[in-house]
């Protein structure tokens, strides 16, 4: 069994305009997650290595000024519906849960989640924008999102869907053997750009 030794991390900056030291003990891997974390926030870093020492240089205070101001309000997390569709076969039920989150993607926008069978599919700006575009590209006002849906049987089935127009919807459709299609539509919070 191979071991890596731990990396000893330091940030320095600014933290509300006063000097800021911080120091981490990372395993490799976990490292290079903080590197991608910290691009994904626009933290900008100067990496300097001395043996297992890595000095993280910190230029940027919108990153520490966005996680750790005061006014800084966590992800709010609301349930806006749970339902379930009982199958008559066998007793067992596709259960659905749909989430407000104040904030969600790379962006901090609100949005919703979509929960079912441990699976979540999150209508964010981003992805969503993805999903518009194939949908105009299909010239469909619907877009089956077939990655984020479950479909191994004709007669069950869990198919989740972008619904564009003002406002854009989240549409979720749910069939057991038993039951006819249940297909229940979520308003998305907030609109595409341009």
């Amino acid at each position: 069994m191979l071991l890596l030794p731990h990396l000893s991390v330091c940030l320095l900056g600014n933290l509300n305009n006063k000097p800021f030291v911080a120091k981490f003990y990372f395993k490799p891997a976990r490292f290079l997650a903080l590197i991608a974390y910290s691009a994904v926030r626009e933290l900008k870093v100067e990496q300097h290595t001395i043996g297992n020492i890595i000095l993280v240089k910190q230029f940027s205070n919108k990153f520490y000024n966005n996680q750790y101001n005061n006014n800084h309000m966590p992800n709010i997390k609301t349930t806006i519906e749970e339902w379930s569709v009982k199958d008559l076969e066998d007793g067992s039920s596709l259960n659905i849960s749909v989430i407000g989150c104040s904030e969600l993607g790379n962006e901090s926008k609100p949005g919703i989640q979509v929960c079912y069978m441990g699976n979540t599919v999150n209508y964010e700006p981003l992805i969503i924008e993805r999903w518009a575009y194939e949908a105009t590209k299909e010239n469909k006002a619907e877009y089956l999102i077939e990655d984020n849906s479950w479909m191994v049987h004709k007669d069950q089935f869990v198919k989740n869907y972008l619904v564009l127009g003002l406002p854009l919807k989240a549409k979720v459709e749910v069939k057991t053997r038993s039951s006819k299609p249940v297909i229940k539509e979520y308003e998305i919070p907030f609109e595409l750009a341009g």
